[in-house]
Parts: C-alpha cells; structure tokens; sequence
C-alpha cells in the first residue's frame, strides 16, 4: 500500500523511518499506564493521584505541542525531535528511580514538553515531503504509527512488568527509545532539498510575524477551532481508554496485570486500521471530505462505549472484540482532526495548525483523566462509561454546527 502511494525509493525510506520514530515516542508514554496499578500498591498512591500525574502530562503535552507546533514552522522539525527523543529518555530514567509523589509530578511533566516534540515536527517533515493530492490516505497511513507505537508500547510493557519490577518499565523503554533516535538522526532529512528550505525558511522566519502573531491566526480562525474542540472532546474519551482501561480490566474484571495490558493493546492496535481507514475512505468514497467520515466513526463509537461495561461483564470473551471495535471507530476520526485537516488547511502552517489542534486534544484529555479518577474514587467505574460517552456526543455535535464552521470542505 506505501508504494502505490509513495513511489519514490527515497521518500519511502524517510516516510517509514518518520514512522517507526514517532511509534517509538510511545515506548517512554504507555509505560505509565501498565505502572499505575504497581505504583499504587507499592508507593500507596490513591487514584486521584495516579490522575493528577496523568492530568499533568496531558496539560503539559499541550502547551509543547503549541511551543514545538510554531518552532517547527520556523527552525529544523529533525532538531527538533531529536532533543524530544533525549529529553524524554532521561527524564524516563529519572522517574523510575523516584517514589515521592511531588518529584514525580514535576518529572512527569517535564516528560510531556519533551514528548510534544515528536507531533507537530513531524507533520511538518510529511508535509515538507509528500504532495497533498492523497492527503488523507498519507496521513491515514502516518497516523497508524501512533496507534502501532500505542499497541506494540504495551505489549513491551506488559512482558516487562510480567518479568520485572515497574520501575524496569522506565529504565528497559527509555533505552530503547534512545536507539530509535539514532535511527532517525541518520536516515531522515527536514525536506528532499534539507539545506536549501532550511535557508529559505530561516530567512523567512527572520522576516515574518512574530510566534505570537502566527499563534493568533490559528485561534482566530473559526474552522481550527472548531476541529481543535471537537478533537478536545474526542481526545476525552480516545485518551481515557488509553490511560485507564488496564487499570479497570485489572481491577474490576479480575485480569492480571499481564493479561489486562495484552487485552488492552487492542484498542491502538485497531486505532491503527481505523487511522488508515478514515483517511483512505474520506478520499475515495468522499472526495476528500473528512466530516462524512467522521460522524459516522463517532457514532458507531457512542454506543460501542455505553455498551463497554456491560459487554465486559457478560464474559471475557466479549472484550477485546469491542476494544478492537472501539480502537478502530475512536482512532479513525482522531488522525483527521490531528493531521489530515491541517495538511488540507494549510500546507505551510501545518505544523503550528496540527499543534494547536493537538494541544486542545490533550487539554481534554488532561481534564479527562483527572475527572475520571475523580468518578472511580467517588462513583465507581459505570459513571466514567457514562462520562466518556458524553464527551464522543459533544464531539460529533461541534462538528455537525451551521455550515461555515464545517470541518473541511
């Protein structure tokens, strides 16, 4: 499928390596979310921490995606990603030697602003690489990779907290994350011509408006925003999955922590055939209209998640093929709001749009996490399925508002 799309042998090597990097910024991302239940038995730590710890990162995340979004557009994404890519392996490594709560906080968080280097960079280097003629099958295809780096993150995570101590699920992934930058360092270039654009951007950037003045174009625009507050109710619930749902196969369907995490890899895993399928299906039965798409994948993902609970009681067997359903339904619409939109919108401001877009996603997520802790410790798990639900309803519902803030055109 990548060569019908991507014939040349060159724009094929950096496109898989692009790939295969941004899958690895999860390595030293999910590993929290198989740590969680061990953290809290070891170090005594409530629920409503484990989402303030969360939370944290999603606020920060957002912030950096913002910061990183605008200096991609201006300076070189490859550098850029690269200090993420260090930045966050120390910072992995220095988390899993700590067991105060305070330190841990700020260490979280500072991994977060080093994670939100790996996005906005590269949706610049796509767009910097790649025609906007299969917009949506391209990014469909780059999007996957978040989804892959979620489901393969997990299962590596899963094998180490079966074999060792959570604190090896931050050591063991950060080492791995360092050789993927590696790989990445000597195999991907900003742009087909790297050191002419690079000039030509820097000289622009000189002379053009100002990161605040960029920044304010994004916000005044009613078509971003709107897919940034769609994409921020989306990334409630694509978000919640992610983080909580090993905790609640854990503890509420009697799962080990191995098998909790192995089951819940089907929710990205599937996130990758859906990213693939929205972006492919918006081009091919939809001329490139992404909201089609879009509403139909969140529908199909409202009653999918008020149905989780109940389908997960009934039997085993019925939860990894409704996480395997809700992965697909959840992730599809996610890369369109995260990506394909701001390659539609504005191939030159890709990075900052796809930043602002993305930072807004994680905001929700951060606000997500932590009220869903709240709910478990308050309410039990029935009202975050509520929750969550709620969250795909608004969703669908910005989108679907008066004709001249539709998503796309």
């Amino acid at each position: 499928m990548i060569s019908k799309y991507i014939s040349s042998r060159n724009h094929r090597k950096t496109f898989i390596t692009l790939w295969l990097t941004y899958a690895s910024f999860y390595l030293c991302r999910v590993n929290i979310s198989i740590a969680i239940p061990r953290i809290i038995e070891e170090l005594n730590f409530s629920f409503v921490k484990m989402g303030m710890l969360g939370s944290v990162f999603f606020v920060v995340y957002a912030a950096g995606q913002i910061v990183n979004g605008l200096a991609a557009g201006r300076r070189s994404p490859r550098k850029i990603i690269i200090t993420g890519i260090i930045g966050s392996a120390v910072v992995n490594i220095l988390f899993g030697t700590s067991s105060i709560f305070p330190l841990m906080l700020v260490l979280w968080g500072l991994n977060a602003y080093f994670q939100s280097a790996g996005w906005s960079p590269s949706v610049k280097i796509v767009s910097n690489w790649f025609s906007e003629k299969k917009s949506g099958t391209v990014s469909g295809l780059f999007g996957a990779s978040y989804h892959f780096g979620n489901a393969v993150s997990w299962l590596i995570a899963g094998g180490i907290a079966l074999l060792f101590s959570w604190r090896m699920l931050f050591f063991l992934p950060a080492l791995l994350f360092l050789l993927s930058g590696l790989h990445f360092l000597l195999f991907v270039r900003d742009h087909p011509e790297a050191e002419a654009v690079l000039k030509t951007e820097h000289k622009q950037g000189q002379a053009g408006h100002s990161y605040a003045g960029d920044f304010l174009k994004i916000v005044k625009d009613p078509r971003i925003l709107q897919v940034g507050i769609a994409s921020m109710f989306l990334g409630i619930t694509a978000y919640g999955f992610l983080y909580w749902i090993p905790s609640y196969l854990y503890k509420e369907r009697s799962m080990s922590l191995s098998a909790a995490s192995f089951n819940a890899l089907c929710f990205p895993l599937a996130g990758a055939l859906g990213a693939i399928a929205a972006g492919w299906a918006s081009d091919r039965f939809f001329r490139s209209k992404r909201k089609p798409v879009t509403l139909i994948m969140i529908s199909c993902a409202v009653f999918l998640t008020f149905l989780f609970p109940y389908l997960s009681a009934a039997g085993r067997i019925m939860i990894i093929p409704v996480l395997l359903l809700l992965g697909f339904m959840v992730d599809g619409p996610h890369i369109l709001f995260g990506m394909t939109f701001a390659i539609d919108y504005g191939k030159e401001r890709a990075a900052a749009i796809a930043g602002f877009v993305n930072s807004l996603n994680y905001l929700g997520s951060a606000a997500g996490i932590f009220v869903t802790g709240q709910l478990i410790s308050r309410f039990g798990w029935q009202y975050v399925f509520y929750f969550w639900t709620g969250s795909l309803i608004l969703s669908a519902a910005v989108i679907s508002v008066k004709k001249k803030f539709l998503l796309v055109r």
